[in-house]
């Protein structure tokens, strides 16, 4: 047997377990504001049973003048999907960098990096760079697997990649099938705190959360955006509740079934409209055309240190495995955050036909919290900011506040809210963190969060003990 053969086996099943491997942005980059970026990147092991590793890409605060310290919050972005890639929200919402072609980077001018420390995940295994070789490593479910699969990660993080970062405030936010993964993640991450962290808050944007109630919501979103006429209405509003319907009995799959075939109509009836956006039928390939060209590239891989076997894209098997998991609501993981007054933001694009404004405000009522009378009897206010164009105050949009809780609409915005409005999405985001680290109880981790065992882990379904072993992989 040949020697290089024998190093490419190895290489081919060597488990990736970085401890912070810099990235070297001159290598796959000419621009000299893009290489000024410091950063980590690479794979994290999540379970070495199934050789199952997760990407991740990790930026300390961009903004030259910003001296970071232990009060620096860290934002950990999580995507939709299930099966889209941490990469969305960097090069094309909130990260440092932008992917303006196939292969160029630049520069972000307006990103979330500027003032907070950021990590992207590539979630839940299977999806771009983050991989399993086993058909047992796929997640079935949020509350379980991915959970699971996200809590090993951040241990694994602040244990081995970086621990100084562990008494920074940590704040979860991500957009669409996130409003599945972050409730779940959220509310275990707070009964089971990481010792020496401190939780901030979460943030949802246009989110899905309980499929039952927005999908019974479409409908009408379709009828007034004028997406479908009135000699269709009906048929529209039949699928909507024959969804809710079989979501509320927990026939998941055929519940996700109605949702495709409502949503199919809305799509052939607007002639094609982009259903995130009805603004336009831009479909958003041009995305995952940019993604798979620049991230398949050899010296891409080499630098973010993501395995020369390993290729760029999120396999069937992640949404084969999750289909059954798509209409289960996350709403019952949101009320114990409140109670404890941990912070809470939902916001919305007004474009947004999908999982937009009015599908959210459909079960905010339904999340039943000590403060939802007080929530209910909130008036709306308008929400305005500085507009970059001309210098004078704009209005990015409205707000409904009560206690920890709060909801934000965003005018001009769809599905994707920090892309359609960068200025107002920072402002957003710079809100929900002042606002969540002045009511932050740092003792929180000693105290109100903690909770015996049983109390802890009753949310959980009920599986055999070996399933909640979280955090005793090597």
């Amino acid at each position: 047997m040949s020697s290089v053969f024998i190093r490419t086996l190895l290489a081919s099943l060597t488990l990736f377990s970085v401890l912070g491997l810099p990235v070297d942005l001159s290598k796959i980059s000419n621009d000299t504001d893009v290489r000024k970026i410091e950063s980590d990147a690479g794979m994290v092991t999540i379970d070495p049973k199934y050789n199952s590793s997760m990407f991740y890409w990790y930026f300390s605060p961009v903004n030259a003048s910003l001296e970071p310290n232990d009060d620096t919050p860290l934002i950990m972005w999580i995507q939709g999907g299930p099966g889209a890639s941490g990469f969305i929200g960097n090069f094309f919402e909130v990260g440092p960098l932008n992917l303006v072609d196939n292969t160029t980077l630049a520069r972000r001018n307006i990103t979330w990096a500027n003032n907070y420390h950021m990590i992207f995940v590539d979630s839940p295994v299977g999806t771009g760079y983050s991989y399993t070789d086993s058909d047992y490593g796929y997640a079935n479910d949020t509350e379980v697997d991915v959970t699971k699969q996200l809590y090993t990660f951040l241990t694994k993080f602040y244990d081995d990649i970086k621990p100084e970062l562990k008494s920074n405030p940590l704040f979860l936010v991500g957009e669409s099938y996130a409003g599945h993964y972050i409730p779940a993640f959220g509310k275990y991450l707070f009964e089971h705190p990481i010792k020496g962290t401190r939780f901030g808050g979460v943030a949802i944007g246009d989110g899905l959360t309980f499929p039952a109630f927005q999908v019974a919501a479409k409908p009408d979103v379709a009828y007034y955006f004028d997406l479908i006429g009135p000699d269709r209405l009906a048929e529209a509003r039949r699928l909507g509740e024959e969804g809710k319907r079989l979501a509320l009995q927990g026939k998941w799959v055929e519940a996700s079934q109605a949702r495709d075939k409502l949503e199919a109509l809305m799509t052939d009836q607007s002639g094609g409209v982009n259903l995130y956006d009805i603004r336009s039928t831009d479909d958003y390939s041009w995305q995952d055309e940019r993604l798979q060209y620049f991230l398949n590239l050899p010296q891409v891989k080499e630098t973010l240190h993501v395995p020369s076997s390993r290729s760029y894209g999120t396999v069937d098997a992640v949404g084969e495995h999750m289909s059954a998991d798509i209409m289960k609501p996350m709403v019952h993981c949101l009320p114990p955050l409140l109670n404890a007054n941990i912070t809470v933001m939902l916001y919305e694009g007004q474009m947004d036909s999908k999982d937009g404004l009015i599908s959210t405000e459909a079960w905010i009522p339904e999340m039943i919290w000590d403060g939802m009378d007080e929530y209910a009897m909130s008036s709306r206010a308008v929400w305005k900011g500085a507009d970059a164009s001309n210098l004078e105050e704009a209005v990015y949009g409205y707000e409904r506040q009560a206690g920890p809780f709060s909801h934000y609409s965003v005018r001009n915005a769809g599905h994707m809210v920090p892309m359609n409005q960068p200025e107002a999405a920072m402002n957003l985001i710079d809100r929900f963190i002042n606002g969540a680290l002045l009511s932050l109880n740092v003792t929180q981790n000693d105290s109100t969060n903690s909770s015996s065992s049983e109390e802890s882990s009753a949310w959980l379904p009920e599986y055999p003990e070996e399933t909640y072993n979280y955090v005793e992989w090597n």
